[in-house]
C-alpha cells in the first residue's frame, strides 16, 4: 500500500480577512451609537450638533468617534465619509435616525 503524506492546510491570514471584511461591511464593526455618531460626523455635523441631536455630551461624541476611527483604521472625518460610503459634505446621504 502506498504511503500517504499529509499536506497541512494553508493557515488563514487574519489581516487579509480583516481588510476584506472592513471594505465590505465597515458598519458591522461599529456599535449602534458609534455608527450613528460616525454617520452624522461624515455628513459634516459638528460634535456639538451631534451631541444635541443624539442627547449625549460632546465628550461622548468624541469618545465614540475615537472608537469608530480605531475600529475602521482611519484618522480623520474626511476618511470617515469615504469608509462609510458617504461624501464628507453629506450631499445625497441617507437620513440617520434622530437626524432632521
Amino acid at each position: 500500500m502506498p504511503r500517504r503524506t499529509h499536506t497541512p492546510a494553508r493557515p488563514l491570514r487574519p489581516a487579509r480577512v480583516t481588510t476584506r471584511f472592513r471594505r465590505l461591511a465597515p458598519v458591522l464593526l461599529l456599535a449602534a451609537t458609534e455608527e450613528r455618531v460616525a454617520r452624522l460626523a461624515a455628513r459634516g455635523r459638528t460634535n456639538r450638533v451631534i451631541a444635541d441631536t443624539l442627547f449625549i455630551s460632546p465628550k461622548t461624541v468624541e469618545a465614540n468617534l475615537a472608537r469608530a476611527y480605531r475600529k475602521l483604521g482611519i484618522s480623520s472625518r474626511a476618511e470617515l465619509g469615504a469608509v462609510l460610503g458617504r461624501p464628507a459634505s453629506g450631499s445625497g446621504a441617507v437620513p440617520v435616525a434622530g437626524d432632521r
